[in-house]
């Protein structure tokens, strides 16, 4: 094959790497949002649930008060987990602030 044919060509060993990296990164960015999307609605789930069943056992059971209360405070400790969960995903928050926590730390000792 001629050099300046092989010089000029499109299809090198460097553009397909640079092709088959920028696929990956894109696939595993709509890999990793999917995952972040079913997360979040799992646990944003799992909370309406703890909250309806809270109120059925309530409704249903006169006995079974402390169930309920169980139940609903479950609910609300999962929709809480969503809410920090969620938040760090979109704005990570948690590593700087351990950082400031550890800062804070060193300072008082």
């Amino acid at each position: 094959m001629d050099p300046k044919f092989r010089r000029w060509r499109l299809l090198t060993n460097e553009t397909k790497r640079l092709f088959k990296r920028e696929v990956n990164t894109l696939a595993s960015f709509w890999i990793k949002g999917v995952t972040t999307g079913l997360l979040f609605l799992s646990l944003l789930a799992m909370s309406v649930l703890f909250g309806e069943l809270s109120i059925w056992v309530t409704n249903s059971f006169e006995s079974a008060r402390a169930t309920g209360a169980a139940l609903d405070l479950l609910s609300w400790l999962c929709l809480a987990a969503d809410i920090l969960w969620l938040s760090n995903r979109i704005a990570p928050w948690v590593t700087p602030a351990k950082r400031w926590l550890a800062s804070r730390n060193q300072k008082r000792k």
